[in-house]
């Protein structure tokens, strides 16, 4: 096996199982987990956008003045529209009442599964365009996980599953993120899409922070200001890593 592939595995779990343990907190703490995942959920937003503006974008158009692939940032349009096309297909409601199975519980864990394997592809695509990009985006994909985890489960809860359900299916659906990873790391440098691909996680990332994130982390007013802290201080983290890190040419 090699090393990059050994790397992109290892952060694709990091990025997607260890983003389980909002969930989990959920069922072990739920009055905790629900009260502050309102934090993670911008503090995950300012580091998606500081991936995005410190490490993605630079590395594009670094890379663009030695190839050429057109209208690079038609991908960046894509994954916008297919995040928007993916949220909506699989939308959720739950607008229920009793204590049985909702059949929305499905289709809120078969679109789980849809993300994370796009995540496993995002996390891929930076380690082939950029060794130093696959562990920036790997945790961004961690840190947006752990309150969506938090929300999921809570949704899945109300829905009729037990815990033990829960776990055991959200373990299969975060298995999506590797398929989509080693899928990725095998069929990128054949088709030769690895700087699209990243394009493509440019607006991915742009509509989970700006669409997701950030209008969810609004809804308390009485909060706004520590949120508006934390999302900045999110954009600082991956600003301050981008400088710690060393630049590693693709």
């Amino acid at each position: 096996m090699s090393e990059v592939l050994l790397s992109i595995i290892l952060w694709t779990i990091v990025g997607g199982f260890f983003g389980l343990a909002g969930g989990i907190l959920l069922l072990i703490k739920e009055k905790t987990a629900l009260k502050y995942s309102i934090w993670g959920v911008s503090f995950a937003a300012g580091a998606m956008l500081g991936t995005v503006f410190f490490d993605f974008i630079p590395e594009i158009l670094e890379e663009m003045e030695s190839a050429s692939y057109g209208n690079i940032f038609v991908w960046t349009f894509v994954g916008i529209l297919i995040f928007f096309v993916v949220e909506r297909i699989f939308a959720w409601h739950h607008h229920h009442s009793g204590k049985e199975t909702h059949a929305y519980t499905y289709s809120l864990m078969f679109g789980d599964t849809i993300h994370n394997f796009l995540d496993g592809i995002l996390i891929a695509s930076a380690f082939l365009v950029n060794p130093v990009l696959g562990p920036l985006a790997a945790i961004a994909v961690f840190l947006h996980e752990i309150p969506q985890e938090i929300a999921d489960f809570g949704v899945l809860l109300h829905g009729g599953w037990s815990r033990k359900k829960i776990i055991i299916w959200s373990l299969l659906s975060a298995a999506a993120a590797l398929i989509g990873a080693i899928g990725t790391f095998y069929l990128a440098p054949l088709l030769d899409i690895e700087l699209p691909l990243i394009a493509l996680s440019v607006g991915a990332f742009l509509y989970i922070a700006l669409v997701d994130l950030v209008p969810m982390s609004l809804k308390k007013r009485s909060q706004t200001v520590i949120n508006i802290i934390l999302l900045i201080l999110g954009i600082l983290v991956i600003w301050i890593a981008t400088l710690l890190l060393p630049h590693v040419s693709g």
